[in-house]
C-alpha cells in the first residue's frame, strides 16, 4: 500500500509528464495550469499542494521532456560511432517526430520561445542542453580530439533541431519533408576531418 508521500509524488510526476507534453504543443505561455491539471486528472485547486508557481512546474517539465527526448535521440546501442549516430539522425529527421510535437525533442518546440522565459527555466535549459551535449558527444564523436569532437557536437545539433524546427514550422508539406531529408543527408554524407 502507498504511503501518502507516495502517492503525492506520483501525482506530482504525472502532473509534471501532461505539462511537459502540452508546452510542446501550446508552448511555455500558451500551456495553461487549468489544462495541464485536466490533463492530469486532478483538479486546478490542488496544483500550489504541489508546485510554488508556474516556473516550477515549467522548469521541471522542460526537464522531463529533454529527459525523453534524450533517451530516444540517444539509443543506448552496442552499435559502433556511426551507426549509432545514423540511428539517431533517422529517428530525430522523420515525419513521425516532425508531427509529434508532445512527445519529440522540446528543443525544436520550444527554443524560440525559451529567451523570452523567466530565468529559473532559461537555466534548466541551460543544463539540460549541456547534459544532452555532452551524452551526443560521448555517445557519436567520442574518438576525434577534443575541440573538433565540441565542433562536431554543437555544429551536428544545432543542424538537426534547427532543420525539425523549419520543417514543422512550414505550411507545405512538400517543403517540409524535403527539409528533412535535406538535413538526413547532409547529417550522413559529411565526412568529419579528425585533425
Amino acid at each position: 500500500m502507498q504511503t501518502r508521500a507516495e502517492k503525492k509524488l506520483e501525482k506530482r510526476n504525472e502532473i509534471v509528464t501532461a505539462a511537459s507534453r502540452r508546452i510542446q504543443i501550446e508552448g511555455l505561455s500558451g500551456a495553461t495550469i487549468p489544462n495541464i491539471m485536466k490533463d492530469a486528472g486532478v483538479t486546478q485547486g490542488t496544483f500550489y499542494a504541489h508546485f510554488e508557481d508556474k516556473t516550477e512546474l515549467m522548469s521541471e517539465a522542460l526537464t522531463k521532456a529533454m529527459d525523453r527526448s534524450v533517451d530516444r535521440w540517444v539509443p543506448e546501442t552496442d552499435l559502433p560511432p556511426s551507426h549509432a549516430l545514423a540511428l539517431a539522425v533517422e529517428r530525430y529527421l522523420s515525419p513521425l517526430h516532425r508531427d509529434r510535437p508532445e512527445t519529440g525533442c522540446p528543443l525544436a518546440s520550444l527554443c524560440s520561445e525559451l529567451p523570452r522565459t523567466e530565468k529559473r527555466v532559461q537555466e534548466t535549459l541551460d543544463t539540460e542542453l549541456t547534459r544532452a551535449l555532452g551524452e551526443i558527444s560521448d555517445k557519436f564523436f567520442a574518438d576525434l580530439p577534443e575541440e573538433k569532437r565540441k565542433q562536431e557536437t554543437y555544429g551536428f545539433l544545432a543542424l538537426c533541431v534547427g532543420s525539425l524546427a523549419l520543417s514543422r514550422a512550414t505550411g507545405d508539406p512538400a517543403l517540409s519533408n524535403d527539409l528533412l531529408e535535406a538535413a538526413k543527408s547532409y547529417a550522413l554524407n559529411r565526412k568529419i576531418e579528425t585533425d
